[in-house]
């Protein structure tokens, strides 16, 4: 594993807070310019895009959020292959206090006291708060410090004279609901209309690597030369419409965009992550990072 990444993981792997996230920028600034590349920050009030290269004449936009999440304690499950399943996880990290309500029901009914629902509900508002902006998870090797090592291994090995062509961005407050996203995208309103945006998030652990995109990217002159990229890969390289498989990151809310997800799969319910958001995010599959790098550079060789 290349020093970078590994002082990556051991030391930058949590990124929830400000200050984090201040150390986080201090070093990835001292990265990106051993590499002779220059880091700008975007500013929007606490939320602060990074951004390495040109929006404005770049082929192609990567990105991956930088921010990390509130650990969810329980452990949580991300469906992403059909609707159904969909909405079925976001249920999941609920699943312990579905259980839990008829024995806190029961011991009111029993004692004739609403004291035990009461305190089921405070314990349901307790895990709520925690979720959102609670204490920080401080394992985040899949979600999302493997999108962070796949955008500095591709900056890294990307042949000089084909840097012009990317410019690579690294979202904050992703897990706020793609604010950082959303702010970007207001901000280059008129570039972001077209311009391919490929976004790596949760890459790290899974033994299929999916390439989710929406139509605009899948009609456009350069798809094909985009599946042909994955040649380069060790692992098997799926190819999914957005329209059909629901992975909810950064580059939904782009109209010309592919999302980049390491996944695992079960009959019927499909493609899935788990470990992400509780202290069991900690699997990191090095050769995903190199295999995804390998492709992004002969994608944009061809570009």
């Amino acid at each position: 594993m290349h020093e970078t990444i590994t002082q990556l993981i051991e030391q930058y792997q949590v990124r929830k807070t400000y200050d984090q996230k201040t150390k986080f920028i201090d070093w990835l600034t001292s990265q990106t310019e051993q590499m002779g590349y220059d880091l700008k920050i975007e500013k929007h009030n606490k939320c602060r895009n990074l951004i390495v290269g040109d929006v404005e004449n770049a082929d192609v936009i990567l990105s991956a959020h930088y921010d990390t999440q509130p650990n969810f304690i329980f452990p949580i499950f991300m469906f992403f292959s059909n609707y159904p399943a969909f909405i079925l996880s976001q249920f999941i990290p609920l699943i312990p206090f579905i259980f839990l309500y008829p024995i806190f029901f029961s011991l009111s009914v029993h004692s004739d006291n609403l004291i035990y629902l009461l305190l089921f509900t405070l314990l349901l508002v307790l895990y709520s708060v925690q979720i959102v902006a609670g204490f920080a998870n401080k394992h985040t090797a899949n979600d999302n410090t493997s999108g962070v090592a796949t955008l500095l291994t591709t900056m890294r090995t990307l042949d000089p004279k084909d840097r012009h062509k990317v410019c690579f961005v690294f979202f904050d407050l992703e897990e706020l609901g793609l604010v950082g996203s959303g702010l970007f995208k207001k901000q280059h309103k008129e570039v972001m209309k077209q311009k391919l945006l490929i976004n790596f998030d949760c890459v790290a652990n899974g033994n299929e690597l999916l390439f989710v995109s929406k139509k605009s990217f899948i009609n456009s002159q350069n798809y094909s030369d985009f599946v042909a990229s994955a040649n380069v890969m060790l692992k098997p390289a799926k190819f999914k419409r957005a329209l059909t498989h629901i992975y909810s990151s950064d580059q939904i809310i782009f109209k010309n965009s592919v999302g980049v997800v390491a996944a695992k799969k079960i009959p019927i319910l499909g493609y899935y992550l788990d470990r992400i958001h509780t202290q069991r995010d900690t699997i990191f599959q090095y050769e995903n990072i190199i295999d995804l790098s390998n492709m992004m550079r002969e994608f944009v060789t061809n570009l």
